[in-house]
């Protein structure tokens, strides 16, 4: 949460970058998914596919300095890198952010407890 704080995300959206966070990497910063499709890394999972320049597909006249794959596993980058694409393209990148955003809406509460009984799901 502080790392979320240091990088400049508002109050407002905390819960939910908490809960992308959470679902996308579980908060481990070394987190790395990589396939034929994707290079994911750090806490948002920012795919070096994706944004290695700086454009999320289809979206011109939007560009964000490209990311740097290997800052990508700092938490404080990450974060800020993250806050740079949703001010550009709301939670749109984030394909789990339709689970946090269905759980926000019953409140902060809600989302804490769903990262609480995701922390603990066998």
């Amino acid at each position: 949460m502080l790392v979320l704080i240091g990088a400049g995300w508002s109050a407002h959206d905390l819960d939910m970058a908490l809960c992308v966070v959470m679902e996308e990497s579980e908060g481990f910063a070394a987190a790395h998914l990589s396939n034929e499709q994707e290079d994911s890394r750090g806490l948002f999972q920012l795919n070096v596919r994706v944004w290695g320049n700086g454009e999320w597909p289809g979206a011109a006249n939007r560009p964000i300095p490209p990311l740097d794959a290997e800052a990508a596993f700092d938490p404080l980058y990450n974060a800020r890198y993250a806050l740079e694409v949703y001010e550009k393209w709301g939670w749109e990148p984030w394909t789990t952010s339709e689970a946090c955003a269905r759980v926000a809406r019953d409140g902060p509460a809600t989302v804490w407890t769903h990262l609480f009984e995701a922390q603990f799901a066998w």
